[in-house]
């Protein structure tokens, strides 16, 4: 889970994170520490890392060029 993480960050891929309590959240991971910080369109949201159950990455598998406009 935290690999995906930090994977996420390093690529600034969007995760899909599934809280205990059954919240889910999308957005892009900005840190990790003890805690995840994941920017969505609302603003930016900490999450400790022990209320997150699972994590997906959404990968895009075409990235839009802008020049091609």
């Amino acid at each position: 889970m935290l690999k995906d993480i930090k994977i996420a960050i390093k690529r600034q891929e969007k995760i899909y994170i599934r809280l205990v309590n059954g919240e889910a959240l999308q957005g892009i991971p900005e840190s990790l520490s003890n805690r995840v910080k994941i920017r969505q369109e609302q603003g930016v949201t900490w999450i400790p890392v022990s209320d997150i159950e699972h994590v997906s990455r959404l990968v895009a598998l075409h990235k839009k060029d802008p020049a091609s406009d």
